[in-house]
């Protein structure tokens, strides 16, 4: 499922879980789902060409001289934004938002400037099968 050449960090600790679904909950965003916190036990975060999917904690790339955020720091830039009540950006790309819809039980291909939906995925395995073709 994770491309070869993609950079990944290490697994997170489950037992951070409620801690981070709590500061979300406060912030009127989504709790972190299922099937994303199974992906996060494998990697804590991902960087594959320009997609970016954010972790629980942040990380410093020292050779690229980069700091990938958390995400709960990077959602919380979006907090106030009416579309992302009760969602979630799980990651991004160049021109997408990866968003899980709480309410809906959907992840959401958006766009970056207008947050217009493009597509739509029943589960993150679909969305990785698409975008992780090595």
């Amino acid at each position: 499922m994770i491309p070869k050449n993609a950079h990944r960090f290490d697994p997170f600790d489950l037992k951070d879980l409620v801690q981070i679904n709590a500061a979300l909950k406060h912030n009127r965003l989504s709790e972190i789902p299922a099937d994303y916190v199974s992906f996060l036990s494998k990697t804590n975060g991902l960087i594959f060409r320009d997609l970016e999917l954010y972790g629980v904690l942040p990380h410093i790339i020292k050779e690229r001289f980069f700091s990938f955020p958390d995400i709960v720091s990077y959602n919380k830039r979006y907090a106030d934004h009416p579309f992302l009540i009760h969602k979630l950006i799980v990651g991004q790309d160049s021109q997408s938002f990866l968003v899980y819809d709480a309410p809906k039980k959907v992840y959401l291909l958006c766009d970056r400037i207008s947050f217009q939906p493009t597509q739509v995925f029943q589960r993150f395995e679909e969305f990785i099968k698409i975008i992780m073709i090595d």
